[in-house]
């Protein structure tokens, strides 16, 4: 990575440590943007969760590398034409996820997995053309992305105060439609930037931090962060709740990619829907 790159990846992991609190000893846990400093700090009350180097396939081809040493790190085709993988995060060393497209070539919150590297998406029938943040915090490995492919990495306007190092970015605003035909969905409440990616060809939905899961496939386990994440949990929830309404009174969806928690594949529009019956709840298992 050239030094300016570096510096800017190395921003973007300052401001997400930040928020998050030096969680260095917990894996399986989240880059999220909740609250200030002092509030996010307290993710080192909860539970230590070791990360599975189990992989499971979900039925359309996995490609999958475990590993002994309890890190996850796979590529799986979730549905045709979109991968997900899971990586421990190189500074902050919690699981996060990202998604591939490889129909237009599209990579989605993306760091480089591990056991496959930048040689798998240059092998890919489309190479990278774009990579897309669902949030300011998302944004990891994008600058090797571009460095590698040239590729724009696009981002909601809202969080572009977040990047003050020269990166070279693409803002979007909400109903922009941005490469291979993803669709920018206004999210907010747990922040300004927060965004839901809808991908219709897909009938997915990608959410980055309001919408988690405890579970690595097919949870049913779907909440929102716990409330000491949050500076105003009832506004924070309420706010979301609403977002979440309207995302499917709009979009036709039935699989939810979280960039926390396992996809939920067939049945995620009914887990929204029951959620926001029931009021909204903490994911019990994140």
């Amino acid at each position: 990575m050239l030094p300016v790159e570096r510096r800017a990846q190395d921003v973007a992991d300052r401001a997400e440590a930040e928020h998050i609190g030096q969680r260095t000893r917990r894996a399986g846990g989240s880059d999220l943007l909740v609250g200030g400093p002092d509030r996010a700090r307290r993710w080192g009350g909860l539970a230590s969760r070791r990360p599975t180097n189990v992989a499971r396939s979900a039925g359309h081809g996995a490609c999958v590398a475990g590993t002994a040493t309890g890190i996850v790190l796979l590529m799986m085709e979730i549905l045709p034409g979109t991968y997900h993988w899971t990586s421990i995060h190189p500074k902050l060393h919690i699981e996060v996820a990202s998604y591939w497209l490889d129909g237009p070539g599209v990579a989605i919150d993306p760091l480089v997995p591990a056991d496959v590297g930048l040689e798998w998406f240059a092998r890919r029938p489309v190479a990278p053309i774009a990579v897309l943040l669902s949030n300011r915090h998302h944004y990891r490995h994008s600058g090797e992305f571009a460095e590698r492919f040239g590729c724009g990495v696009h981002v909601n306007r809202a969080g572009l105060r977040e990047f003050t190092h020269g990166e070279a970015l693409e803002p979007f605003d909400p109903g922009d439609v941005l490469p291979g035909g993803v669709v920018a969905c206004e999210v907010g409440a747990i922040c300004p930037d927060e965004t839901a990616l809808y991908l219709p060809a897909q009938r997915a939905m990608v959410f980055a931090d309001g919408l988690v899961s405890g579970a690595p496939h097919g949870s049913r386990d779907l909440g929102f962060v716990p409330d000491q994440l949050m500076d105003d949990p009832q506004r924070t929830e309420q706010g979301l709740l609403a977002a979440f309404a309207r995302l499917l009174d709009t979009y036709e969806f039935e699989h939810l990619l979280l960039a926390h928690g396992g996809p939920v594949l067939g049945d995620g529009r009914r887990g929204l829907e029951d959620l926001i019956a029931k009021g909204g709840r903490t994911a019990v298992s994140f």
